[in-house]
Formats: C-alpha cells, sequence, structure tokens
C-alpha cells in the first residue's frame, strides 16, 4: 500500500471521527439544556476517547505526511496542509481525492467550532443563570461593597438580605 493510499485512509478515519465528534457535541446540547449532567458527564468521557485517539491519528498522519512527500521526491515538511499537499500531487486523480478529503474536514470542522460555540455559550449562561440564583438566595457580595454611613450600618447589620441567613 502506498503512502498516499495510507494517508487517504487516514485522512478519511479523521473525517469520520469529527463527525462522530458533531454528533456527540449535538447531544451534549441536548444534555446541557436539559440539565442532564449525568448523561453529560457519559458523553464527556466519550468525547475524551475520541479526542485521543484523534490525537493518534495526527500522529500518523503526519509520518504518512512526510513518507508521501518523500515518495513525491519532495523535502518533507513537518507543517504542510493538505492544500500544499495537493500542489505537490501530479496525479489528477489524486489531487481530486485530496481535494474531496479537505473539503470535506473542512466542512465537519466548521459544523464542529459552531457546536463548540454554541455549547459553550449555553454553559455560560447555565453558569450565569446558578450564580445569579445564588445571590438570590445569599444577597450576593455587592451589597456588602457598597459604602454606608455608619449610623445606618447598625440598622443594616439587623436586617436579612436574602432567603437564608449567612451570618451562621
Amino acid at each position: 500500500m502506498t503512502f498516499f493510499q495510507q494517508l487517504m485512509d487516514n485522512l478519511r478515519l479523521v473525517q469520520s471521527l469529527y463527525a462522530e465528534l458533531s454528533t456527540i457535541g449535538e447531544s451534549k446540547k441536548d444534555h446541557i439544556v436539559h440539565n442532564r449532567l449525568n448523561e453529560l458527564s457519559q458523553t464527556l468521557a466519550a468525547e475524551s476517547k475520541l479526542l485521543k485517539r484523534l490525537a493518534e491519528l495526527e500522529q500518523e498522519r503526519a509520518s504518512l505526511i512526510a513518507g508521501y512527500q518523500q515518495e513525491l521526491g519532495v523535502k518533507p515538511e513537518a507543517e504542510a496542509t493538505l492544500d500544499d499537499l495537493v500542489r505537490m500531487t501530479v496525479k489528477m486523480q489524486d489531487k481530486r481525492e485530496f481535494e474531496a478529503v479537505r473539503d470535506a474536514l473542512s466542512a465537519e470542522i466548521r459544523k464542529l467550532r459552531s457546536l463548540n460555540e454554541t455549547n459553550q455559550l449555553l454553559v455560560k449562561q447555565a453558569l450565569d443563570f446558578v450564580d445569579y440564583t445564588l445571590d438570590l438566595f445569599t444577597a450576593g457580595p455587592e451589597n456588602d461593597m457598597v459604602y454606608q454611613a455608619p449610623a445606618q450600618q447598625s440598622a443594616s447589620v439587623n436586617r436579612r438580605k436574602g432567603i437564608f441567613d449567612t451570618r451562621a
């Protein structure tokens, strides 16, 4: 099997793993929205396994690219992109395969980025809501930071500021 074929197999596997990450991202979004923390934890564990596998494939891909470049008679570059490989490739059929895989990977990456941004926003909103709720119960720290005249301080010390008395 040539380096080109091995590299294409590697890139297709990476693409399928990105598709799985997108599916996991959708389920994470659903778990966050519906506040299912146990399922979210399990989903994060599965995501972690996929990310570990992607890191392994990334190392494999780097060595395959170096081998492919040597096969083409080009000085191996560690930072070669798929666009660089398309330009280096002589056979039109191989160029088309590289372009197809590059386009599919780019689409998956865009989808994954969008999902991650959405999930980050949802988590931030959930944390803001929890923070707001805690402030309602405990009468947040901003009340303690406001200057009060000494005559008014004694009256405010006896007054409870939230639902729960936090002076205990």
